[in-house]
Protein backbone atom coordinates (compact mmCIF):
# COMPACT_ATOMS: atom_id res chain seq x y z
CA UNK A 1 0.00 0.00 0.00
CA UNK A 2 1.42 3.47 -0.70
CA UNK A 3 1.65 5.25 2.25
CA UNK A 4 0.48 9.33 2.10
CA UNK A 5 1.70 12.15 4.43
CA UNK A 6 -0.65 13.23 6.62
CA UNK A 7 -2.11 16.76 5.73
CA UNK A 8 -1.19 19.41 8.18
CA UNK A 9 -5.16 19.86 9.26
CA UNK A 10 -4.76 16.41 11.07
CA UNK A 11 -2.29 17.97 13.98
CA UNK A 12 -4.93 18.72 15.76
CA UNK A 13 -3.43 18.69 19.70
CA UNK A 14 -2.82 22.04 20.73
CA UNK A 15 0.94 22.25 20.88
CA UNK A 16 1.54 23.82 17.14
CA UNK A 17 5.15 23.36 15.51
CA UNK A 18 7.71 25.70 16.91
CA UNK A 19 10.07 27.98 14.49
CA UNK A 20 13.56 27.08 14.35
CA UNK A 21 15.80 29.28 16.34
CA UNK A 22 19.22 28.52 16.59
CA UNK A 23 19.64 30.12 20.13
CA UNK A 24 16.64 27.78 21.85
CA UNK A 25 18.14 25.21 24.11
CA UNK A 26 15.44 22.62 23.00
CA UNK A 27 11.87 22.52 21.03
CA UNK A 28 8.87 20.92 22.26
CA UNK A 29 5.99 19.29 19.62
CA UNK A 30 3.22 17.56 20.31
CA UNK A 31 1.33 16.11 17.84
CA UNK A 32 -2.24 13.88 17.30
CA UNK A 33 -2.68 11.99 14.15
CA UNK A 34 -6.01 10.44 12.77
CA UNK A 35 -6.53 9.10 9.25
CA UNK A 36 -8.44 6.33 7.66
CA UNK A 37 -5.18 4.50 6.15
CA UNK A 38 -1.54 4.19 7.18
CA UNK A 39 0.29 7.24 6.31
CA UNK A 40 3.98 8.92 6.70
CA UNK A 41 3.69 10.94 10.37
CA UNK A 42 7.48 12.07 10.08
CA UNK A 43 9.12 11.81 6.80
CA UNK A 44 12.89 10.49 6.70
CA UNK A 45 15.40 12.86 8.57
CA UNK A 46 18.77 13.08 11.02
CA UNK A 47 19.13 15.92 13.13
CA UNK A 48 21.63 18.54 12.94
CA UNK A 49 22.46 20.18 16.15
CA UNK A 50 19.77 18.02 18.13
CA UNK A 51 18.88 14.81 19.48
CA UNK A 52 15.64 14.29 20.16
CA UNK A 53 13.42 12.11 22.05
CA UNK A 54 9.96 11.09 21.46
CA UNK A 55 7.37 8.66 23.18
CA UNK A 56 4.13 7.33 21.89
CA UNK A 57 0.77 8.65 24.29
CA UNK A 58 -1.89 6.51 22.21
CA UNK A 59 -2.37 4.04 18.93
CA UNK A 60 0.32 3.17 17.55
CA UNK A 61 3.42 3.05 14.01
CA UNK A 62 6.04 2.12 12.69
CA UNK A 63 9.24 3.41 13.34
CA UNK A 64 12.11 3.14 10.61
CA UNK A 65 15.74 3.54 12.19
CA UNK A 66 19.08 3.34 10.69
CA UNK A 67 17.30 0.45 8.09
CA UNK A 68 15.33 -1.06 10.90
CA UNK A 69 11.55 -1.27 11.38
CA UNK A 70 10.03 -1.61 14.73
CA UNK A 71 6.40 -1.47 16.06
CA UNK A 72 5.72 1.19 18.80
CA UNK A 73 3.05 1.66 21.16
CA UNK A 74 1.71 3.55 23.90
CA UNK A 75 4.53 4.31 26.58
CA UNK A 76 7.51 3.56 24.12
CA UNK A 77 9.89 5.88 24.87
CA UNK A 78 12.77 6.97 22.55
CA UNK A 79 16.15 8.43 22.70
CA UNK A 80 17.19 9.69 18.75
CA UNK A 81 20.59 10.53 18.71
CA UNK A 82 22.31 13.11 15.57
CA UNK A 83 23.57 10.43 13.62
CA UNK A 84 20.54 8.21 13.14
CA UNK A 85 18.38 8.74 10.35
CA UNK A 86 14.26 7.54 10.85
CA UNK A 87 10.72 8.29 10.19
CA UNK A 88 7.89 6.98 11.45
CA UNK A 89 4.69 5.56 10.06
CA UNK A 90 1.63 5.94 11.83
CA UNK A 91 -1.21 3.25 11.39
CA UNK A 92 -4.96 5.82 11.91
CA UNK A 93 -4.47 7.30 15.26
CA UNK A 94 -1.09 8.13 16.61
CA UNK A 95 -0.28 10.93 19.55
CA UNK A 96 3.25 11.46 20.04
CA UNK A 97 5.76 14.35 21.83
CA UNK A 98 8.60 14.82 20.83
CA UNK A 99 11.26 16.70 22.30
CA UNK A 100 14.75 18.35 20.58
CA UNK A 101 17.53 18.86 22.52
CA UNK A 102 20.51 20.83 21.67
CA UNK A 103 23.80 18.48 21.90
CA UNK A 104 25.57 21.00 23.85
CA UNK A 105 23.00 20.41 26.55
CA UNK A 106 23.20 16.70 26.89
CA UNK A 107 27.22 17.36 26.46
CA UNK A 108 27.32 19.18 29.60
CA UNK A 109 24.79 17.28 31.43
CA UNK A 110 27.10 13.83 30.59
CA UNK A 111 30.26 15.72 32.05
CA UNK A 112 28.77 16.54 35.61
CA UNK A 113 26.37 13.40 35.76
CA UNK A 114 26.44 10.94 33.17
CA UNK A 115 30.57 10.42 31.95
CA UNK A 116 30.32 6.71 32.80
CA UNK A 117 27.15 6.28 30.66
CA UNK A 118 26.32 3.92 27.76
CA UNK A 119 22.24 4.53 28.19
CA UNK A 120 20.25 6.80 27.02
CA UNK A 121 21.44 9.27 24.52
CA UNK A 122 24.96 7.75 24.44
CA UNK A 123 24.48 4.13 23.97
CA UNK A 124 26.40 2.54 21.46
CA UNK A 125 25.47 0.16 18.57
CA UNK A 126 23.10 0.83 15.58
CA UNK A 127 19.32 1.39 17.18
CA UNK A 128 18.97 4.29 20.21
CA UNK A 129 17.59 3.68 23.06
CA UNK A 130 14.42 2.60 23.51
CA UNK A 131 12.30 2.06 26.97
CA UNK A 132 8.35 0.51 27.56
CA UNK A 133 7.53 2.88 30.59
CA UNK A 134 4.07 2.30 32.74
CA UNK A 135 1.19 4.37 32.47
CA UNK A 136 1.82 5.99 35.93
CA UNK A 137 5.20 7.22 34.31
CA UNK A 138 3.54 8.23 30.90
CA UNK A 139 1.10 10.15 33.06
CA UNK A 140 4.25 12.12 34.84
CA UNK A 141 5.98 12.55 31.58
CA UNK A 142 3.21 14.14 29.92
CA UNK A 143 2.55 16.54 32.93
CA UNK A 144 6.48 17.64 32.65
CA UNK A 145 6.44 18.15 28.85
CA UNK A 146 3.15 20.36 29.31
CA UNK A 147 5.20 22.30 31.86
CA UNK A 148 7.91 22.40 29.38
CA UNK A 149 6.01 23.97 26.64
CA UNK A 150 5.69 26.71 28.72
CA UNK A 151 9.31 27.63 30.18
CA UNK A 152 11.02 29.94 28.22
CA UNK A 153 13.70 28.10 26.12
CA UNK A 154 16.13 28.34 28.07
CA UNK A 155 19.57 26.04 29.25
CA UNK A 156 18.11 25.55 33.29
CA UNK A 157 14.63 24.38 31.77
CA UNK A 158 15.50 21.59 29.66
CA UNK A 159 18.65 20.38 32.26
CA UNK A 160 15.35 20.07 35.18
CA UNK A 161 13.45 17.91 32.52
CA UNK A 162 16.05 15.80 31.66
CA UNK A 163 17.25 15.07 35.16
CA UNK A 164 13.68 13.90 36.40
CA UNK A 165 13.37 12.29 32.99
CA UNK A 166 16.11 9.84 33.29
CA UNK A 167 15.56 9.29 37.31
CA UNK A 168 11.85 8.46 36.43
CA UNK A 169 13.58 5.96 33.59
CA UNK A 170 15.64 4.79 36.08
CA UNK A 171 13.37 4.25 38.47
CA UNK A 172 10.73 2.38 36.35
CA UNK A 173 13.01 0.05 34.81
CA UNK A 174 12.59 -2.57 36.99
CA UNK A 175 12.72 -5.32 34.65
CA UNK A 176 15.21 -4.94 31.85
CA UNK A 177 13.46 -6.60 28.51
CA UNK A 178 15.31 -8.07 25.80
CA UNK A 179 15.50 -6.78 23.01
CA UNK A 180 14.10 -10.19 21.30
CA UNK A 181 11.43 -9.74 24.08
CA UNK A 182 8.15 -9.81 22.08
CA UNK A 183 6.36 -6.53 21.84
CA UNK A 184 3.27 -7.75 23.28
CA UNK A 185 4.83 -10.04 26.43
CA UNK A 186 6.42 -6.40 27.02
CA UNK A 187 3.56 -4.60 27.04
CA UNK A 188 1.84 -7.09 29.72
CA UNK A 189 4.79 -6.27 31.81
CA UNK A 190 4.64 -3.28 31.56
CA UNK A 191 1.09 -3.42 32.19
CA UNK A 192 0.97 -5.13 35.23
CA UNK A 193 2.60 -2.49 37.00
CA UNK A 194 -0.41 -0.41 37.38
CA UNK A 195 -1.97 -0.84 40.49
CA UNK A 196 -5.66 -2.23 39.23
CA UNK A 197 -3.88 -5.14 37.17
CA UNK A 198 -1.82 -6.16 40.24
CA UNK A 199 -4.92 -6.60 42.08
CA UNK A 200 -6.22 -9.09 39.36
CA UNK A 201 -3.46 -11.03 38.74
CA UNK A 202 -3.09 -13.71 36.84
CA UNK A 203 -6.26 -13.28 34.80
CA UNK A 204 -5.24 -9.54 34.10
CA UNK A 205 -1.68 -10.82 32.97
CA UNK A 206 -2.98 -13.50 30.46
CA UNK A 207 -6.01 -11.01 29.45
CA UNK A 208 -2.53 -8.52 28.49
CA UNK A 209 -1.11 -11.19 26.91
CA UNK A 210 -3.83 -12.39 24.32
CA UNK A 211 -2.51 -15.52 23.79
CA UNK A 212 -2.77 -18.79 25.54
CA UNK A 213 -1.46 -18.89 29.18
CA UNK A 214 1.09 -22.15 28.46
CA UNK A 215 2.46 -19.57 25.87
CA UNK A 216 2.73 -16.77 27.98
CA UNK A 217 4.26 -18.48 30.62
CA UNK A 218 6.92 -19.99 28.54
CA UNK A 219 7.75 -17.09 27.03
CA UNK A 220 7.77 -15.40 30.36
CA UNK A 221 10.07 -17.75 32.04
CA UNK A 222 12.47 -17.54 28.62
CA UNK A 223 12.80 -14.02 28.72
CA UNK A 224 12.79 -12.66 32.40
CA UNK A 225 13.31 -16.38 34.12
CA UNK A 226 10.41 -16.19 36.41
CA UNK A 227 7.02 -17.93 35.74
CA UNK A 228 3.83 -15.34 35.78
CA UNK A 229 3.21 -16.21 39.56
CA UNK A 230 6.60 -15.81 40.70
CA UNK A 231 6.53 -12.37 38.36
CA UNK A 232 3.32 -10.78 39.81
CA UNK A 233 4.54 -11.80 43.23
CA UNK A 234 8.03 -9.51 42.92
CA UNK A 235 6.18 -6.53 41.23
CA UNK A 236 3.20 -6.52 44.02
CA UNK A 237 5.70 -6.59 46.73
CA UNK A 238 7.85 -4.12 45.03
CA UNK A 239 4.98 -1.94 44.54
CA UNK A 240 3.66 -2.52 48.25
CA UNK A 241 7.06 -1.45 49.73
CA UNK A 242 6.82 1.89 47.88
CA UNK A 243 2.96 2.22 49.31
CA UNK A 244 4.71 1.43 53.23
CA UNK A 245 7.17 4.20 52.73
CA UNK A 246 4.92 6.83 51.65
CA UNK A 247 1.56 6.24 52.55
CA UNK A 248 -0.23 5.85 56.07
CA UNK A 249 -1.97 3.02 55.32
CA UNK A 250 -2.67 -0.34 57.37
CA UNK A 251 -0.34 -3.04 56.06
CA UNK A 252 -3.65 -4.60 55.53
CA UNK A 253 -4.69 -1.95 53.62
CA UNK A 254 -1.57 -2.13 51.63
CA UNK A 255 -1.74 -5.81 50.69
CA UNK A 256 -5.48 -5.70 49.84
CA UNK A 257 -4.68 -2.92 47.41
CA UNK A 258 -1.68 -4.87 45.44
CA UNK A 259 -3.84 -7.77 45.32
CA UNK A 260 -3.15 -9.95 48.43
CA UNK A 261 -6.91 -10.81 49.96
CA UNK A 262 -4.69 -13.41 52.21
CA UNK A 263 -3.11 -11.13 54.95
CA UNK A 264 -0.34 -14.16 55.88
CA UNK A 265 0.29 -14.69 52.34
CA UNK A 266 1.29 -11.14 51.96
CA UNK A 267 3.76 -11.26 55.17
CA UNK A 268 5.09 -14.68 53.40
CA UNK A 269 6.19 -13.22 50.04
CA UNK A 270 7.04 -9.35 51.13
CA UNK A 271 9.69 -11.35 53.50
CA UNK A 272 10.79 -13.58 51.16
CA UNK A 273 11.66 -10.92 48.61
CA UNK A 274 12.45 -7.79 51.35
CA UNK A 275 14.29 -10.12 53.82
CA UNK A 276 11.84 -8.66 56.56
CA UNK A 277 8.03 -8.04 57.16
CA UNK A 278 6.08 -5.40 55.78
CA UNK A 279 5.69 -3.92 59.37
CA UNK A 280 9.48 -3.66 60.12
CA UNK A 281 10.35 -2.79 56.28
CA UNK A 282 8.05 0.82 57.21
CA UNK A 283 9.56 0.85 60.92
CA UNK A 284 13.11 0.80 59.43
CA UNK A 285 12.27 3.08 55.70
CA UNK A 286 10.51 6.08 58.74
CA UNK A 287 13.89 5.53 61.43
CA UNK A 288 16.54 5.89 58.12
CA UNK A 289 14.40 8.74 57.10
CA UNK A 290 14.89 10.49 60.95
CA UNK A 291 18.21 10.05 60.91
CA UNK A 292 18.68 11.35 57.45
CA UNK A 293 16.58 14.88 58.83
CA UNK A 294 18.83 15.00 62.31
CA UNK A 295 21.96 14.95 59.96
CA UNK A 296 20.76 18.38 58.47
Amino acid sequence: MQLKTAPQNMHVWRWQKERNNPKNAFKVLGHTLIATKPYIASMRHAHEGYSEIFWIEEGSGIHYINGVAEKLMPGDILFVRTSDVHSLEGTMLLKYINIMIANERLESLKKLYFSKSSKWFWITGKLPYKQTISKRILEQLRAMAEELWTNPRESFYIDRFLLNLLFLLKEDSKFQFAHDMPEWLKHACTAMLEETNLQKGLSAFYSLCARSPEHASRQLKLFLGKSPTEFINEIRCNHAARKLEMTALSVQEVAFECGYENLSHFYTKFKQLHGMSPLHYRQTKKHLLMEAETAE
